[in-house]
């Protein structure tokens, strides 16, 4: 393999049409609490990204009535829902590759109005079941009606506090399967419409109104459901020669201060791990180069570079020392 010198922050515009590649950097270093993950694709939005959001541009996107004389349609990214006479709610039962831990969707946001009145008694909960067990009737959170259902309102149940058992973590420990949605209670006639206009899953609070304030956004790649943050860089790929495995070199724009600050607190190379792959398959990676190791880093006010480069077997010396000032200094 030739040394190639790939520009991802140009690659996109590169090619009029087809996929392009992104580069995926995992850094790890003991120091670290967890690995910093790197993406040249800013395509998916990351802080304040739900966890789950069902928008209904497509349809009902998986959401149903309960059997009781319910019925939901959707109509121009709005889903109605009609309530049955008895016990009736709008649920959504996940797939296997769509369940989620609790503790990554603390917060249940929806856009909800009421456009027929029939009488039914507001119940505002939402029940759940996880992998031990299925709905319970004390498992659950209640919010009280806003002022005026008529007008659009956000409403938001923060499953961390279950309503008749404060203590509980129960959403928080396990494995959420299924939650339905109880907006009119038990009683009514039947025939109270209501139209919803999303339904989005937060980690937090804090996650969901930076979805709304769009403030401190921070963009990325999701891939393997795993984030990676956003960051320009340019990126030589290493040859590959008699000698083993060559070197790679990045450079990234020096932005802000705490890159510096980050880089002179670290004083051994850091592990590094390179992917790459084509943005219409994220899945599938095209080349890895693992267990690269991130040296010589030099910067200036514009400019952070480095070297990356595989610690070799070969390279070490045999037996284990050399005769260096360092090791014998009578010597010399």
């Amino acid at each position: 393999m030739t040394t190639v010198s790939l520009n991802f922050r140009q690659s996109a515009f590169a090619q009029e049409t087809g996929a392009f590649p992104i580069c995926l950097l995992t850094l790890s270093h003991p120091s670290l609490d967890a690995p910093i993950r790197i993406s040249t694709d800013p395509t998916v939005r990351l802080e304040g990204r739900p966890t789950k959001a069902w928008e209904f541009d497509t349809g009902a996107e998986g959401w149903a009535a309960s059997d009781s004389g319910g019925s939901v349609s959707v109509a121009d990214g709005i889903l109605t829902f009609t309530s049955g006479a008895t016990n009736s709610y709008m649920n959504r039962t996940l797939a296997a590759g769509e369940r989620f831990n609790g503790v990554d969707g603390q917060v249940i946001r929806a856009r909800i109005r009421r456009t027929a009145n029939a009488g039914g008694p507001w119940a505002g909960r939402i029940y759940y079941e996880t992998q031990d067990h299925i709905v319970l009737n004390d498992h659950y959170v209640q919010i009280p009606a806003p002022a005026n259902l008529d007008e659009w309102n956000v409403l938001e149940w923060d499953m961390s506090h279950l309503t008749p058992l404060p203590d509980s973590t129960d959403w928080v420990d396990n494995e959420i399967r299924r939650f339905r949605i109880d907006i009119v209670g038990s009683g009514g006639p039947g025939g109270d419409e209501f139209e919803v206009d999303w339904v989005r899953i937060y980690r937090s609070s804090a996650d969901a109104e930076r979805e709304v304030s769009a403030l401190d956004v921070v963009y990325g790649t999701v891939i393997r459901n795993t984030e990676y943050i956003y960051l320009p860089m340019t990126l030589k790929l290493p040859d590959d020669t008699d000698d083993g495995a060559g070197e790679m070199t990045i450079e990234l724009d020096n932005i802000h201060r705490a890159y510096t600050s980050a880089i002179r607190s670290i004083h051994d190379p850091i592990e590094c791990h390179v992917e790459i792959v084509m943005s219409n398959d994220l899945n599938t990676v095209e080349a890895q180069w693992p267990a690269f190791l991130l040296t010589n880093v030099r910067y200036d006010a514009h400019v952070i570079s480095a070297t990356l480069k595989q610690e070799t077997l070969e390279g070490e010396p045999f037996p284990a020392l050399t005769f260096s000032p360092a090791y014998f200094r009578g010597m010399f």
